[in-house]
Formats: structure tokens, sequence, C-alpha cells
């Protein structure tokens, strides 16, 4: 078992680029003007603060998600750039594609994105299956925001 090998992550943690509170600012600003309402409905819960990279589930479960965690690793502290690129949303999500110009970051995350805001119900970790499962029809966004590679225990 690998819970008892030197640095494993702690169980239900992950990485994630933190945002910085500008790019938070930008990002939110930016999807709720894309909101049929001009801003996200009340009812729905607020996010828009970071990407995961990995979960700790991942390392658990493969040696390919072990080299995943351990790359992601090696990263923590590190200020990373990225760009906002579409912006879905339906009546279950908002969520922002995200595309990384560092070299690392683009090979361990599957569909790299932003939750901005979930309906009630609806789970921010669903933004995976609604981004695999849509078509984006809103406009390619040129924006470039940053944050800071951070672990997080204790997935809620």
């Amino acid at each position: 078992q690998r819970l008892n090998c030197k640095n494993t992550p702690p169980l239900n943690s992950y990485i994630c680029v933190h945002l910085d509170s500008a790019s938070c600012s930008v990002a939110l600003a930016t999807a709720e003007k894309k909101f049929p309402q001009g801003e996200i409905p009340h009812s729905w819960t607020t996010y828009c603060d970071h990407i995961t990279l990995v979960h700790s589930s991942r390392y658990y479960s493969s040696v390919q998600g072990e080299k995943d965690w351990e790359t992601v690793e090696s990263a923590l502290g590190q200020l990373v750039s990225f760009k906002l690129s579409n912006l879905l949303i339906n009546t279950r999500i908002a969520a922002y594609r995200v595309t990384f110009e560092t070299s690392g970051l683009k090979e361990v995350v599957n569909i790299p994105h932003i939750t901005v805001a979930c309906a009630p119900g609806i789970r921010p970790m669903q933004s995976n299956q609604e981004l695999r499962a849509s078509r984006i029809d809103s406009d390619v966004m040129d924006i470039t925001l940053s944050g800071r590679i951070t672990l997080r225990e204790h997935i809620i």
C-alpha cells in the first residue's frame, strides 16, 4: 500500500492553482456578464477560486496517477499563468475551460477548468462531466490570469 510511503498525499486532498484575488474578480465579473440576467442567479453557489490539477485519489488509484501527483507536487508554490478560453453556462453550472502555457500541467489535467458557480443541488466536481458532454458556444476569450500552485486538504 502506498499509504505508508514517504511523501504520500493526505487523503481527500488535491493540488490546484489557487487564483489570486484580482484573477478571481476578473473571472467572476466576466462570467456574470454572460448570464442572461447579467449576474449569477442568487440561488446558485459561487466558487471561481481555483483550477483543480490532481486529486489524491488519483495518486492512490494507479501508477500513472502517482506520477501525475508527483509532477504537480514538484511545482507547489509556483506562480502560473493561464488563459480563460471558453465559458459554458447552462441550467446547472457555469465553468470556464482554461489553457496552460506551463509544460507539465497540460499533460496532467484532462479538462482544465474553473467552476464559476453551480445551481442548487449541483456539486462543483460535476463541471468535468458537463464540460466533457457539452459543446461550448461562447466566444473564445483571450484573458490571461494567474494563481499559485497549492495543496488543499479535506475536500468538502
